[in-house]
């Protein structure tokens, strides 16, 4: 017979509203969330059960992050640099990252891209309990042009046939999503554009068309405007900073049902050196306007949103600068967390606490409707019920 714990005594806020409930328990079983009611309803029926009480704790669904590198998670360096690592070393950093990721809440992630398919390796390793960490979705290599934006790591395709031949390898490495570079970001200098067309509509819709017969979905790096419509235009799901958008092609996502993943504290930490040059920090600093006006009329016309970090952001800083773009707290909780389930596809696994999740809880020291710092408050994290303390996580 396996094991109950009940948890009493903290507010759980569920993810289902963004509402604060007192008086409240969760009862867990093999993992799995069996009850979430009165402590004294759950007491009668959960005798025998390991009691854990939380005084002064809240409890909410395990955060999501759907744009990590589990790869290179703040990784210093320029491109080159990051990408000159042997495999073996990407493997043990990408490891040390995931635990980071759990450290942090971070019951699921989905990581973006890696270079020579890693993160797929990653991957198996977590979900099969090789190693405990997040549960993950990977994209393996995203696809670009030959010399374009992030050729470093991901896969060069310079015509529709090689499109097809490198989604359909991707798709027999067991791929959960198919990734394409849309747009291209310089103004590393003087006169230099901030953003541009990378890849082709056409090609983009060759692979999406593939993916999706295949069961899989696809996302974009689209940063200027016309990416962003080349995207819609060649079928995507989710769009990836979307930093210059604007309300025609915010409807339009809306309508469409397309989520946006805007990475702001992302971008917004690379305005910092991370041991790149002036270039890199002066992009940054110029596309912050930008990104902030996208996040408010993506938020004012109804665009689904889910938390993404990107290689440099964190849960903390993105939801002070949503809170700047007019979300409330709640907004930022649910978009944290069941926003990030619904875009996954496994809301009906995780993204709230309800009876049949799984039991992916984060217990925070303060009140995350009442301040952003409480997001990084994390005292303990539940992933499928196991009690992880973050501070003897080897990171």
């Amino acid at each position: 017979m396996n094991k109950q714990t009940l948890i009493t005594d903290a507010v759980i806020i569920d993810g289902t509203a963004g509402l604060a409930q007192q008086n409240k328990a969760i009862l867990i079983e093999n993992g799995m969330i069996t009850a979430v009611g009165s402590v004294t309803d759950l007491r009668s029926v959960a005798e025998g059960a390991d009691i854990m009480a939380l005084p002064g704790r809240y409890i909410v669904p395990g955060f999501i992050n759907v744009h990590e590198h589990v790869l290179t998670r703040r990784a210093r360096g320029s491109a080159s640099e990051r990408a000159g690592a042997t495999r073996d070393v990407h493997l043990y950093r990408a490891l040390r990252n995931a635990f980071g990721c759990l450290a942090e809440g971070f019951t699921t992630i989905r990581d973006a891209g890696s270079m020579d398919c890693l993160g797929l390796d990653v991957k198996k390793a977590l979900n099969d309990g090789v190693f405990v960490g997040p549960r993950m979705q990977a994209v393996s290599q995203g696809l670009t042009v030959t010399g374009g934006y992030a050729h470093q790591f991901f896969k060069e395709v310079d015509s529709e046939v090689e499109v097809r031949k490198a989604v359909g390898e991707m798709i027999k490495r067991g791929v959960d999503w198919v990734k394409c570079m849309a747009s291209i970001e310089w103004s590393k200098a003087e006169g230099e554009p901030i953003s541009a067309v990378n890849i082709s509509t056409a090609f983009m819709r060759e692979a999406f068309d593939i993916a999706h017969h295949h069961g899989k979905r696809c996302m974009v790096h689209a940063v200027c405007k016309e990416s962003i419509i080349n995207s819609l235009d060649a079928g995507v799901d989710s769009v990836e900073h979307g930093v210059m958008l604007d309300e025609i092609v915010a409807e339009r996502m809306a309508k469409d049902g397309v989520y946006l993943v805007p990475t702001i504290s992302g971008w917004c930490e690379r305005q910092n050196d991370w041991g790149r040059d002036a270039g890199h920090v002066r992009h940054a600093n110029l596309m912050r306007p930008y990104h902030d006006r996208s996040v408010q009329i993506a938020h004012s016309l109804g665009v689904k949103m889910a938390y993404g970090s990107d290689n440099f952001g964190n849960l903390v800083d993105e939801v002070r600068a949503l809170q700047e773009a007019g979300m409330t707290l709640s907004d930022c909780l649910i978009l944290a967390t069941r926003n990030g389930a619904e875009l996954l596809g496994i809301n009906d696994m995780v993204g709230t606490i309800e009876q049949g999740k799984r039991a992916d809880l984060v217990v925070l020291g303060s009140d995350p409707l009442e301040s952003a710092e409480a997001f990084g408050d994390v005292h303990l994290v539940f992933r499928d019920g196991r009690k992880i303390d973050p501070n003897l996580l080897p990171i």
